[in-house]
């Protein structure tokens, strides 16, 4: 059976990596310039990953308490 997700991905992959005229270096370039660009959506990211880990293990322990 052939898995059409699977499939996607990879014409995906290829349609970047051809992009770059196959040329890891390139995407590489591109990556960071976009990272530079967008910088606050990165941070702003970070923060939210921060603050959602940092509120498992108090509402883990709540669980723990409440059981």
């Amino acid at each position: 059976m052939k898995d059409d997700s699977l499939e996607d991905i990879r014409t995906v992959r290829h349609q970047i990596s051809e992009e770059f005229g196959h040329n890891i270096q390139h995407y590489i370039e591109y990556l960071n310039s976009q990272q530079e660009q967008y910088a606050q959506q990165l941070e702003f990211g970070r923060q939210v990953l921060k603050k959602s880990s940092a509120t498992v293990p108090e509402s883990a322990e709540r669980l723990r308490q409440a059981a």
